[in-house]
């Protein structure tokens, strides 16, 4: 399916640097215990899974050394309900284990990479807007979107997904 004809900015290069990236930052933000920074890139599902997965480590804390992307590939896209989905194969390498409060590894391998499997599904509105700045829907201040999507002057959380692909579902096989 050729996603061009419905969103004039997308290619697949473009995207999967967008997916490489998105999956750093959301596994960034969870090892670190602050995913209101990527919740504007995730959609309500994801958020709340990650919120009960951080109440259940209570004061441990997961850890995701040496995290990279290995490989991204596309395996379906279409479009549904004025919606362009797309589903991606992210494979991912770290060294994934979990520590308490005083660093002490109490579950999983802190010295070996482990390799997962991800299956994750992009959601995109067919009429979203596509700017390049990004502003305030509340004060119409400057927002880095990249960096938390949450306005520096009034503190409102930028809706990503009237504007760009949003992760709604994650499996790792």
């Amino acid at each position: 399916m050729d996603i061009s004809n419905y969103d004039n900015n997308y290619s697949d290069y473009n995207f999967i640097s967008y997916v490489d990236n998105l999956f750093v930052q959301v596994n960034l933000a969870y090892m670190k215990k602050e995913i209101d920074n990527i919740d504007h890139f995730v959609g309500d599902d994801i958020y709340n899974l990650l919120k009960v997965k951080l109440e259940k480590l209570g004061n441990n804390t997961e850890m995701f050394d040496e995290m990279n992307v290995k490989s991204t590939e596309i395996i379906n896209k279409k479009v549904e309900d004025n919606n362009i989905i797309i589903d991606v194969k992210l494979v991912s390498r770290s060294v994934n284990y979990i520590i308490d409060s005083s660093g002490k590894v109490i579950s999983g391998d802190s010295n070996n990479r482990i390799e997962k499997t991800n299956i994750l599904t992009f959601v995109k509105k067919v009429n979203a807007v596509n700017t390049i700045a990004r502003h305030c829907p509340s004060c119409g201040g400057n927002i880095d979107v990249n960096r938390n999507g949450k306005c520096p002057y009034c503190g409102s959380i930028y809706d990503l997904e009237n504007h760009d692909f949003v992760l709604v579902k994650w499996e790792v096989l």
